[in-house]
């Protein structure tokens, strides 16, 4: 069935048929920090145009409250951009995989809700810059950089995502994370579930040189992630005192060192004499902040601490949540 064909404000059939059937299903009954009216509307909204991630979620994709909100988010994020010019594009390179095209889906949707008029794909100079809004009756364009991961860090990211799936099976109604700073390999991965069980309370403890690890049981505080180091991620709903909810947060510092030749790329499109911002998706490149350093000749801060689910603009460190 297609979203043309649903009743007004009903679920899609991939996603339960009803609003109860999706917290129960998709949800596995965890608050999911939505209001029911949006979230089905970024349900129907991926449903109606990106139907084959719709069919892939339902046939092979993890339930929880994780996916069940990206679900939501990338269909919120293609609904408010699809009446948007150069929509149809961005939607063609986000079917077939460009990691790029999603991160402008989000800068666009932002500058949306700011009430700021974007455009996708704006041309200029004998250059097509990803979008363009009009700021005190300026044009400002904007460039999102969003760099397909290296080999070494899709190695890295593996091994985060394969020891984030074990831990996951060990824990309930608790908060656990992880700080990997060496090799994750089968022993380091066994020393690091044994220290998980036995981990005292909200505190850190080292696991070898593998990592350090903590665990927040169901009603202690919940202490700020990785002590406010970082992108602050809440599960749930759980801000203050940990609920009944499960979560694994894992991260490792890495480096990646294309960062200069992808910024050197990205200045050479921009045109002189109008507002330029280069918006950069580091969650593959990392070590921007020397890059940044390099480019634009000062140091940033030494470390960028957003809110919300999107990565630190400097230094991240892969946060994976479940």
């Amino acid at each position: 069935m297609s979203a043309d064909e649903l009743a007004p404000n009903a679920v899609p059939p991939e996603f339960g048929g009803s609003w109860e059937a999706f917290v129960r299903e998709w949800c596995l009954g965890a608050p999911l920090g939505y209001e029911q009216k949006e979230a089905v509307r970024g349900l129907r909204a991926l449903q109606r145009l990106f139907p084959a991630e719709v069919s892939r979620l339902a046939k092979t994709g993890p339930r929880g409250v994780g996916p069940a909100a990206a679900a939501v988010d990338l269909g919120t994020l293609l609904d408010t951009c699809a009446p948007l010019a150069g929509f149809d594009d961005v939607l063609r390179r986000l079917v077939t995989g460009e990691r790029s095209a999603y991160s402008e889906l989000v800068l666009v949707t932002t500058l949306a809700r700011l009430g700021l008029s974007p455009r996708f794909a704006v041309p200029i100079d004998g250059s097509v810059l990803d979008a363009c809004c009009t700021i005190e009756d300026r044009p400002v364009y904007f460039e999102v950089v969003a760099p397909e991961w290296s080999e070494a860090l899709v190695a890295e990211q593996r091994s985060i995502d394969h020891l984030v799936a074990e831990v996951q099976h060990e824990v309930t109604k608790c908060r656990v994370e992880i700080d990997v700073y060496g090799t994750l390999d089968r022993a380091s991965t066994a020393a690091i579930l044994s220290a998980i069980r036995s981990a005292p309370c909200a505190e850190w403890v080292t696991v070898g040189s593998a990592a350090r690890i903590r665990r927040i049981d169901a009603g202690q505080l919940l202490q700020p992630l990785f002590d406010g180091d970082g992108a602050q991620i809440f599960v749930a709903g759980d801000r203050v005192v940990q609920g009944t909810s499960a979560s694994v947060i894992a991260r490792r510092e890495s480096s990646d060192l294309r960062a200069q030749r992808v910024l050197d790329d990205k200045r050479k499109q921009l045109s002189r004499g109008v507002a330029n911002l280069v918006v950069v998706n580091v969650s593959a490149v990392l070590r921007w902040d020397e890059a940044v350093a390099r480019t634009h000749g000062a140091l940033p801060p030494a470390e960028a601490q957003p809110q919300g689910r999107r990565d630190s603009v400097l230094r991240p460190r892969f946060p994976r949540s479940a």
